[in-house]
């Protein structure tokens, strides 16, 4: 009786393994595009709060009024405006959703001074604003304005 010393792996156990392998990754591919589309989502949001938040300080530093204003639907867009006065000139800034991918959109805003818009008074007092936004997957962010000038976000992941 002849003995064979056999080394390695037979060909039935590298399939296998490429096969689990694959549906690892497959795995793993979808579920990096929902987190991709939901930092997505968070990153704007924030971005919005941010910019608020910023408009507040300068307003109360300038001594004059700003205005965030959100155009609501797939253009992907809001805009900032500093109003002259003091001895500053205007200003103006436009934001584009689309750094932070295809998705990103404002769906719906409401506020009590301006219905797509939150201004910012001279002495850092805002107006009540809600904005409503969403990505593709159906996951939304609300930003929502107080008259004390506190942005606060909430989140729905989907």
């Amino acid at each position: 009786m002849v003995r064979r010393n056999h080394k390695g792996f037979s060909l039935v156990e590298v399939l296998v393994v490429l096969a689990i392998i694959g549906v690892m990754l497959t795995v793993a591919g979808i579920n990096w595009r929902k987190y991709q589309a939901n930092t997505a989502l968070r990153s704007a949001a924030r971005d919005i709060v941010s910019d608020i938040q910023d408009c507040k300080a300068k307003a109360t530093s300038e001594s004059r009024r700003y205005l965030v204003a959100f155009s609501p639907g797939t253009t992907g867009f809001y805009w900032i405006w500093g109003f002259a006065g003091n001895g500053y000139d205007f200003v103006f800034k436009q934001k584009n959703f689309s750094q932070y991918g295809n998705g990103v959109q404002v769906t719906s805003t409401s506020g009590n001074v301006f219905s797509n818009a939150v201004q910012i008074e001279a002495r850092g007092i805002t107006s009540i604003c809600t904005v409503n936004m969403t990505n593709s997957l159906g996951s939304t962010a609300t930003i929502r304005t107080n008259i004390t000038g506190k942005t606060y976000v909430t989140f729905n992941i989907k």
